[in-house]
């Protein structure tokens, strides 16, 4: 579960910073990962851990790309206000 809660932190981690291209590396790193994590467990187990994880990232990266859209779009608002406060003063 531990595993988990990593890779949809870093998930949001890479939307802050990356474009989408990231996402295949950072998938195939994941997997790759967690044969090396999964120890003794049977094949099957790793290979569902892999994809779990898999889509724990990708889901991280879709709640930061929507979290960055949010803090993007209250920075503009703001800027706007500011902007139109200003020019408000300037007409007087």
């Amino acid at each position: 579960m531990t595993f988990l809660y990593l890779c949809l932190a870093l998930g949001l981690l890479l939307a802050q910073r990356f474009k989408g291209l990231v996402l295949l590396p950072a998938t195939l790193l994941v997997v790759a990962l967690t044969g090396a994590i999964a120890g003794p467990e049977g094949p099957w187990l790793r290979a569902l851990m892999g994809v779990l994880g898999a889509a724990s990232l990708q889901f991280g990266y879709l709640c930061g790309l929507g979290l960055r859209s949010l803090y993007l779009s209250a920075v503009a608002s703001r800027l706007r206000g500011a902007l139109w406060r200003a020019t408000r003063r300037t007409a007087h």
